[in-house]
């Protein structure tokens, strides 16, 4: 078995430098999250426009009798998922969406590491005396 690395302590320089890159880096993967979030509620609006949609054609189905082909409110939401299922633009956006929040999920892991990084270096400088 390897023996593991063995780390060796930051200078005052390099924790300095460390502290002075992470609030940038920080700031930018929020605007990049920022950015993905719009991103992903415009795609939901859009995908609840098109759900709101189908909902008004199904209710307005009507059989040869005249009476509304779908009956209830639990029949009519299952008609639209049905064909929502069935549409490939929706089936597309909802893997947009997938993918979109496990970016969102993954950037957001990342911002927290970076400032869990930030609060460790700042104590570390704090117990060496460096401001």
């Amino acid at each position: 078995m390897p023996e593991p690395e063995k780390r060796t302590r930051p200078t005052p320089s390099e924790l300095i430098e460390e502290l002075q890159r992470l609030p940038d880096l920080i700031f930018t993967r929020g605007a990049e999250v920022y950015g993905k979030r719009k991103e992903y509620d415009i795609l939901t609006l859009e995908n609840d426009a098109i759900a709101a949609e189908l909902m008004s054609l199904v209710e307005a189905e009507v059989d040869e009798k005249g009476k509304p082909r779908f009956s209830n409110l639990s029949k009519r939401q299952a008609e639209v998922d049905r064909r929502l299922k069935e549409d490939v633009v929706c089936n597309a956006r909802r893997l947009s969406l997938e993918t979109l929040r496990k970016e969102i999920d993954d950037m957001n892991l990342k911002i927290e590491f970076y400032n869990n990084r930030f609060k460790a270096c700042r104590a570390i400088s704090l117990l060496m005396g460096v401001d």
